[in-house]
This record gives C-alpha cells, sequence and structure tokens, in this order.
C-alpha cells in the first residue's frame, strides 16, 4: 500500500499517514520499498505478509533440476573462464573481462601472462594489460603481503629469492578496499623507504625520478624502496610491465651488471636502467567495508567466479557465507538446491549459470590444456584425480603441472612442463591426437607468452616415449626425436628421421 492510499481510503490527512507509517517502520513492523511494479513508490508492506511472500517467491524457484556431473561442472567452468576455445575473449575488453573472474588472488608473476590470460584472450598483448592499470581500471597488489614480508631482508640472496618466488594479484579499482586486508603498519620499514612512502602519500602517483630528486635518494635506491613498499601492500604501479621488470629483470639490465659497456649514445648511470613503466601510488585507506558488506562482496565474487557456491568452493568462512546467500536466496538473486554431485550440502547458483550448465556438449569437444593452478580447474583440489585402473593421482598444485580435458573430463596430466605425461581416467586411445595438438598449442603463443622455449616429452605413463605407441604420433605432429626424448620449438622444420 501507499500513504496516498491509506489517506484517500479512510480520509486522512496524507502527512499524518505517513508520519505514522514512517514511525511504523522505523520499529520494524513494517518495510518501505518498490514491491508492485503498477504502484506509485514508496510502498509500505507487514513485515510478516513481506516474508511469507518471499517464503512463497523461494519455494517456486526451488524446482526439481537435474543434477550435473563433475565433468559437466569442469566444462562449464571452461567456458565461464574463457578457457574454451569457441568462448575465448578478445582485445583489453577482454582482458578486464579475464581479470574480473582472476581478482583477488596471487599467483607468480610469469603464471599471468602465460598461463592464465594468454589461454584466455585471443592474441594477448602486454599493452592491453597494461592500458587497464594506466586507466585506473585495475590494481596491482599482493592480498597475501603478511607473507611475502614488509621489509627487505637484511640477506640480498634472500631478497632474491623472494623476487622469484613472487606472487602478485590483481583487482578491480573498486574492489581493492574489500578485497585485501589492511596492511602490516610501517613501523617496520627502514627511514628512507618511510621517506618514499610519505612523499607518495604526500605528492600522489609519481615518477621514480620524481621521487629520487624529492626524497634525496639516487634512483635505484628509491626504486628498491617503492618494491619494499610494493611487497608490504602499501604502493602498486600502474603496469604491470614494472612487476615484471622487478621480479624478472631484462637481460639488458643483467650484461650492465656483468661489466658491458654502453655503446655510444645511450644514457649512463642507473637512469639509463630503469625502464619508463609508467608512475607509482600508494595504496589509500579506502573506506573500509562492514563485515557482512564484506562477506556479501566475497559471496558475489564466488557466484561471478564458479557459478555455483557451495563448501568446498568458499574460501574463508562457510558459515558467515552461507548466511549471506540465504539472503541473497530471498532477495531472489541466487537460487538454492543441488546442482552438482561431489559438491557437499547445499548448494548456491545464478539461474543463468544453470542454464549453462545444463546445456548439451557439442558432438565434438576440442581439448583443452589449463594449468594446474588456474582457478578454472576444480580437479586435484577439489575432485579426485585419478588413473585408467582407478588408483587416486597426488599431484601437487604447481605452475609446471597442466591438465589436458575433453568435454570437462581430465584426462591427460603433463608434469614439469611436458616432461612426464600420465592418462587419466577417461583417456581412450582416439584422444592422443587432440592430446598431441593442445600440448603443441602453447608453442604457437609468442615467444615471451610460452612457459618453455620448447616442449620436451620424456616419459609416457612411466615409460621412456620412445617405447609407447604416442611416439608415432608426436612425430606425425612435428616434434623431433632427440634419442629417447622427443622435442619442438613452435618452428616448422623436416621431418626428423628416427
Amino acid at each position: 500500500m501507499t500513504a496516498a492510499w491509506v489517506a484517500q481510503r479512510y480520509g486522512i490527512a496524507a502527512d499524518d499517514v505517513e508520519r505514522v507509517l514512517e514511525r511504523l517502520t522505523a520499529r520494524g513492523l513494517l518495510r518501505r520499498g518498490a514491491f508492485i511494479e503498477s504502484a506509485p513508490a514508496p510502498q509500505y508492506v507487514h513485515i510478516a505478509v513481506l516474508e511469507d511472500v518471499q517464503r512463497r517467491q523461494v519455494h517456486a524457484r526451488r524446482v526439481p533440476r537435474p543434477v550435473s556431473t563433475t565433468e559437466q561442472f569442469s566444462a562449464f567452468l571452461l567456458r565461464r573462464h574463457h578457457l574454451h576455445p569457441a568462448h575465448r575473449l578478445v582485445g583489453p575488453p577482454g582482458v578486464l573481462a579475464a581479470v574480473e573472474l582472476l581478482q583477488g588472488d596471487d599467483f607468480a608473476v610469469r603464471v599471468w601472462e602465460q598461463d592464465l590470460l594468454a589461454p584466455r584472450v585471443e592474441g594477448y598483448e602486454r599493452e592491453w594489460l597494461d592500458r587497464l592499470g594506466l586507466s585506473g581500471s585495475i590494481v596491482w597488489t599482493t592480498f597475501d603481503h603478511r607473507a611475502a614480508g614488509s621489509a627487505r631482508p637484511a640477506d640480498d640472496t634472500r631478497d632474491e629469492d623472494r623476487k622469484r618466488s613472487g606472487r602478485v594479484g590483481v583487482g578491480l579499482r573498486e574492489n581493492i578496499g574489500w578485497l585485501s586486508e589492511p596492511a602490516e603498519p610501517a613501523s617496520t620499514l627502514d627511514a628512507r623507504t618511510k621517506n618514499v612512502l610519505l612523499h607518495l602519500q604526500l605528492r600522489g602517483a609519481s615518477f621514480v625520478q620524481d621521487l629520487a630528486r624529492v626524497t634525496g635518494l639516487d634512483p635505484a635506491a628509491t626504486q628498491a624502496a617503492l618494491w619494499d613498499l610494493f611487497w608490504a601492500g602499501l604502493v602498486t604501479p600502474d603496469t604491470f610491465s614494472a612487476v615484471v621488470a622487478d621480479v624478472m629483470p631484462q637481460r639488458g639490465a643483467a650484461s650492465r651488471r656483468n661489466g658491458r659497456r654502453p655503446r655510444r649514445g645511450m644514457a649512463r648511470g642507473v637512469l639509463s636502467h630503469l625502464p619508463v613503466l609508467g608512475r607509482w601510488s600508494a595504496l589509500g585507506e579506502d573506506e573500509r567495508l562492514s563485515p557482512e558488506q564484506r562477506d556479501e562482496a566475497h559471496a558475489h565474487l564466488l557466484l561471478a567466479r564458479y557459478g555455483v557456491v557451495a563448501r568446498e568452493l568458499a574460501a574463508g568462512d562457510w558459515s558467515r557465507l552461507r548466511h549471506v546467500l540465504l539472503r541473497m536466496e530471498y532477495g531472489g538473486e541466487v537460487v538454492r538446491g543441488y546442482f552438482v554431485e561431489g559438491l557437499s550440502g547445499e548448494q548456491y547458483a545464478l539461474a543463468d549459470a544453470l542454464t549453462d550448465l545444463g546445456a548439451s556438449p557439442r558432438r565434438a569437444e576440442p581439448h583443452v590444456i589449463v594449468n594446474m593452478v588456474d582457478p578454472a580447474n576444480v580437479w586435484g583440489r577439489i575432485f579426485a584425480l585419478s588413473r585408467p585402473d582407478g588408483t587416486r593421482v597426488a599431484v601437487a598444485r604447481t605452475p609446471q603441472a597442466w591438465l589436458i580435458f575433453r568435454a570437462g573430463r581430465p584426462i591427460v596430466l603433463a608434469e614439469g612442463h611436458g616432461r612426464e605425461l600420465s592418462t587419466l581416467a577417461g583417456y581412450e586411445l582416439v584422444d592422443l591426437p587432440g592430446v598431441v595438438r593442445a600440448l603443441s598449442s602453447i608453442m604457437e603463443r609468442p615467444p615471451l607468452l610460452r612457459p618453455v622455449r620448447r616442449l620436451e616429452v620424456v616419459m609416457w605413463n612411466g615409460r621412456p616415449v620412445a617405447e609407447t605407441e604416442a611416439f608415432d604420433v608426436f612425430l606425425t605432429a612435428g616434434f623431433a626425436a632427440d634419442g629417447p626424448r622427443l622435442w619442438w620449438d613452435g618452428h616448422p622444420g623436416p621431418r626428423p628421421a628416427r
């Protein structure tokens, strides 16, 4: 009902009716909002009536649905994350769409481009990713910055080890405030690092050269201080190229450290080492969300990433997340039920996700290679991997391991960047050419986006590959034999003799 309707029905002044309705709303007896599209707003409804209507709506949405298999759910995730060849993304908007599903988690720097973005975005270029940072759409940081450490170790060797194994994350700028925990206090930083942070906070986004001038530090010391602050979760660079420059230095820098003289006409000194990689900014203390708001934002992220959320897919306190999902169910945002076998207890899903989840597979599904650490891969983390004889396969979730899928079913495990291949339950001999094509597709990328300079296959199901039925298929696909090994560098050439 509306205040105008009550006033007209009972002959009471509209202002008096509205004051009474607002008092009842403040006491929690009524709810104010827009409940009927054809009626003018604001509208008022008794809380008991609203709850009864919501219960009826919830029960009406809980219609029996077919339960999807683990393979169907896995195939759905490959499509949802754009790893399926028919669902790949294009251009800078595609990179942003991919990042939106990957935000909030830290991965090794090399993994971001080579194993996460390149498989999702057709013709991926780093410039597209850097452009998103320069425009302010995304922010690079470390979500696990406490583990990374908030100060530079005294031992340079330990510092280099930290950078080589550095894991970084990204988030949409509007989400950084709730994705990341508050950074460690700056009290553990040394004086010069604190000075750099203070100038960033006062001056705003700045280039390294400008910070070096105002702090009185040389550019190398300024750069070092900025990286201490980055790993502590206190500052961020504009571009991913800046992150790569620290964790994976260019060969040119290595040659200079080896004492080679620069060519005539090149800039001298430290400034010649520093590529123009954008500015640095302090990560401000954005207005923090309440715990309830953070839980709701986290639920929306998980639903966007997986479509279906259950206890196994929830990172953190499931009981708190479950209460949020229950509220979302009453609000009509999600559906509750049992949708995927292998996931325990009650499950919550987006309605559009359920439609795609039940889609029939194509007659000839392509073979797709996915890194073990990819969030779209639920095998070896939630669902167990098994060999053709039914025994379980224990494999570490490292970037050096890949899974090759057909229609959502993992059929081959590739460890050591493809050196050791093992067939899994569901593998058939007719899959072998598709497996080889999926493995070879890694070498079709530009060199900087390849995780290895060349693929080497040594073992197949625990035996030398040269002694197996896979050997001739690899040779036919263009691999070269080198003794008991096979290799492929992505370049065409004459077929080698056995």
